[in-house]
């Protein structure tokens, strides 16, 4: 049974059928930084009121950043979570295909790289918007990128091994903060103290908890109880 709702999920994500984590990614209130810092661009060069846009646009299994629908044209901002390991590159490279594939034109930028010359990237982004017609893909170096960060480590597998090292560094300080802090976590009201710390939100806490503090989150942490069905029975 489990087998088979297996390949029915993995079918309907290939499709762009399945929500996958839509009720999170749609959310226009979970905008980042770099997201924000885009759409005020977008505001502030009329863009907004030239074109129909629109933010978190699903396009099958995918999630469109920013979608200039006249233009049917994606802008999507980039940070460092898109090439930290092959996996996230390879789900890129392949997104970027399946939206070619339906017409769509995409405008990928780099964060980091974007932050670094906001003026003349800002520049970049309305002349290619506005020269839509005469122009292709717009994708940044990744390569160039990767080298750059990887060369100090020697190869590719030594750079995201740094990476997850690094993170797992960082975490081990949020634990320690976690457990110094002065928190009641028998009482309701500990997940968004702790959200505060480990700099997560609410809703990942406990998921974090269960990662890297299981046994003080299985005998210590106070859970709310699932609601009881009425139809339930004795």
């Amino acid at each position: 049974m489990y087998k088979k709702l297996s390949e029915a999920m993995k079918k309907a994500h290939c499709e762009g059928r399945h929500p996958g984590w839509s009720h999170i990614n749609l959310d226009k209130n979970r905008r980042s930084y770099p997201e924000k810092f885009v759409l005020k661009v977008l505001e502030n060069n009329k863009i907004l009121n030239k074109y129909h846009v629109i933010e978190k646009l699903p396009i099958g299994k995918y999630i469109l950043d920013f979608a200039i629908i006249d233009l049917k044209l994606n802008i999507e901002v980039d940070g460092e979570q898109h090439y930290r390991d092959n996996k996230a590159i390879q789900h890129d490279k392949t997104r970027n295909i399946f939206l070619s594939n339906n017409g769509w034109k995409i405008y990928r930028i780099n964060w980091k790289t974007f932050n670094a010359n906001k003026k003349d990237n800002i520049e970049l982004l309305i002349n290619y918007i506005d020269n839509i017609e005469n122009e292709t893909d717009c994708f940044y170096e990744l390569s160039n990128i990767v080298i750059k960060k990887q060369s100090k480590y020697g190869t590719q597998e030594k750079y995201f091994n740094a990476i997850k090292a690094k993170n797992e560094i960082k975490q081990q300080k949020y634990v320690k903060a976690v457990l110094n802090s002065n928190i009641n976590f028998t009482k309701f009201g500990w997940v968004k103290l702790v959200a505060k710390i480990i700099n997560q939100k609410p809703q990942r806490v406990n998921r974090w908890m269960k990662r890297f503090l299981p046994e003080h989150y299985n005998k210590k942490c106070y859970k709310r109880n699932a609601p009881v069905s009425p139809l339930a029975t004795n």
